[in-house]
């Protein structure tokens, strides 16, 4: 329903529109406390990789102000006019997908079996197959289905 929304319409000003969004109505949203965990990833010597359902202007954006390395989101799909289409390009990033992407990812980047999913964050249900395949699993200020899963599997919690 949301690329319904942008479909047709200049991919360059939809991209500001999300970045603008970003400011104005995300960016105050973002804990002081998983800024400080991302710094704490990098001081220790590990890339930092965003893997969100979001769209990909968006999660851009916040790279710029926070300690992200690479990203992996959400992109909708261009027309050949520079337009944006109704579709999205590949899967949503989303769920299973989440764990599917990050791997083809670290697989391409640094090579497949030399890397390793020390910590994951989520906060949501749709979350627990990425947090699952990591060493640490967080779940951090989780719904009530991933609060359950976090506690079944002995994972942490943190109250963002």
């Amino acid at each position: 329903l949301v690329f319904r929304a942008f479909a047709g319409k200049p991919v360059s000003r939809v991209d500001a529109f999300l970045r603008d969004f970003y400011d104005s109505d995300v960016a105050s949203l973002f804990r002081e406390r998983a800024t400080a965990e991302l710094l704490s990833q990098k001081e220790q010597g590990r890339v930092v990789v965003l893997v969100s359902a979001t769209f990909e202007p968006i999660v851009s954006r916040a790279m710029e102000f926070h300690p992200i390395d690479f990203q992996i989101s959400t992109r909708m799909r261009a027309a050949k006019d520079g337009t944006y289409t109704c579709e999205v390009e590949g899967l949503p990033v989303e769920g299973d997908q989440k764990i599917v992407r990050l791997r083809e990812f670290a697989d391409e980047r640094f090579g497949a079996g030399r890397w390793v999913l020390d910590a994951a964050y989520g906060d949501h249900h749709s979350d627990r197959t990425l947090l699952g395949a990591a060493r640490n699993p967080v779940a951090v200020t989780p719904d009530r289905p991933l609060a359950r899963t976090a506690k079944s599997e002995g994972w942490r919690i943190a109250e963002w």
